[in-house]
């Protein structure tokens, strides 16, 4: 019972204490009066670090996996065989190329979410098909990034020869298994796991975000958006289990 509570009960109620939070002071700029941003406005640099933040924040509260891989500190991993400087680039180039991404998805979303506004597309099948574009779209990134890895290491390891290492492309085997978060995986696994559900996170709340100028009888509740997510997280960690 203790380990249920840990591994799904715990980390739910985090969850939708966390998007309660969030969600009411997302939308706390609504009651000053101003009308609301315009959709496109929503590719702010701003507005896409602070919705990326929000969702890394409650993929950080819902694994308890990861918890238990930060107090072990990730013992054994490569990344600590390298230099304390080495380390700091490394980090500086993965939250770089992160950023990116989720720039990339956002930008992703809009497009998508203008084209099918446009076609008379309900949100739900909108949101379906974002999900799917962001799974297309990081299993394709996955392909690339060894190669980027790769160049950093002819920068610090001397001797490498320079060839090419792009792995395979639309691996999505590869993506479900970082996607698990599992305890014993490596820093690099978890950065690509904890990557794909803030950006399937940021795709499921993108509907959400788009608001019309001068409407604001859709707006949900702090309360129902903390249930939503709470019932969300609930499921994921349902469906892994039920998986493994």
């Amino acid at each position: 019972m203790t380990g249920f509570v840990l591994a799904t009960v715990l980390p739910s109620f985090l969850v939708g204490l966390w998007a309660g939070i969030a969600w009411w002071l997302w939308t706390r700029p609504c009651n000053t009066g101003k009308a609301p941003d315009e959709p496109r406005s929503s590719l702010h640099p701003a507005r896409v670090a602070g919705l990326a933040g929000a969702c890394l924040v409650a993929v950080l509260l819902s694994a308890p996996s990861l918890w238990l891989a930060a107090l072990s500190g990730y013992r054994g991993d490569s990344f600590f065989t390298l230099e304390p400087a080495e380390r700091a680039g490394l980090a500086i180039l993965s939250g770089v190329l992160v950023l990116a991404v989720c720039w990339m998805s956002a930008a992703k979303s809009a497009l998508l979410h203008r084209l099918m506004a446009a076609a008379a597309w309900s949100p739900a099948l909108t949101a379906a098909a974002d999900v799917l574009v962001t799974v297309a779209l990081l299993a394709a990134l996955l392909g690339v990034s060894p190669q980027i890895y790769y160049t950093y290491d002819l920068i610090i390891i001397p001797g490498l020869t320079a060839q090419w290492v792009v792995g395979d492309w639309f691996d999505l085997s590869m993506l479900w298994r970082a996607a698990a978060l599992a305890p014993d995986a490596g820093l690099a696994d978890h950065l690509t796991g904890i990557t794909f559900w803030v950006l399937m996170l940021m795709a499921l709340c993108w509907p959400l975000l788009r608001r019309r100028q001068g409407s604001r009888l859709s707006t949900p509740s702090p309360l129902a958006i903390g249930l939503a997510a709470a019932l969300l997280c609930t499921g994921v960690h349902s469906l892994v289990a039920w998986r493994a």
